[in-house]
């Protein structure tokens, strides 16, 4: 029951990105660059919190982290699935549940990078090849600093014993 525990808190981007969606539309201050910041850094804090609290009830860092990050891991597969194979999002509610899963985590420490380069690309007339790489490096940053936040949150709970 633990493990199911570690599992569905591995889903919480989703409502991460639900609610930062909803407050982007009607709340002024979730338009800003500094509320996605704090939203970034809320999804990674949640993955670090849960390793470092769960590792002992999951017996290892590597069941923690592998436990946390399966849903992650699942959903990334969809969204290349739906980019590089399907050539776009789906319209279905799959579709958008995916796309909200990293929605939380692609702006300010991994994405504003990715927006000064997606401006070149637009300016320079670039592929939309080109900007769905962009996307896929994006998921794949994602993934990498959830899975080393929550391994972090492991070791950081080991020593704090």
């Amino acid at each position: 029951m633990k493990r199911l525990a570690i599992v569905l808190i591995g889903l919480s981007p989703i409502l991460v990105g639900l609610v930062q969606s909803y407050l982007r539309i009607n709340v002024t201050f979730f338009r800003s660059d500094i509320s996605y910041l704090l939203v970034e850094f809320l999804v990674f804090a949640i993955w670090f919190i849960v390793g470092r609290y769960y590792n002992k009830l999951a017996g290892s860092k590597a069941h923690t982290v592998l436990l946390l990050n399966t849903p992650a891991f699942l959903v990334f597969v969809l969204l290349l699935i739906q980019e590089a194979v399907l050539g776009g999002i789906w319209t279905n509610t799959i579709g958008r549940l995916t796309q909200l899963f990293y929605a939380p985590m692609l702006f300010w420490l991994i994405g504003f990078p990715t927006k000064i380069i997606r401006e070149i690309m637009i300016a320079s007339s670039m592929t939309a090849s080109s900007m769905l790489t962009s996307m896929i490096i994006r998921y794949i940053t994602s993934f990498i600093c959830l899975l080393i936040a929550s391994y972090l949150g492991c070791v950081f709970g080991d020593m704090r014993g």
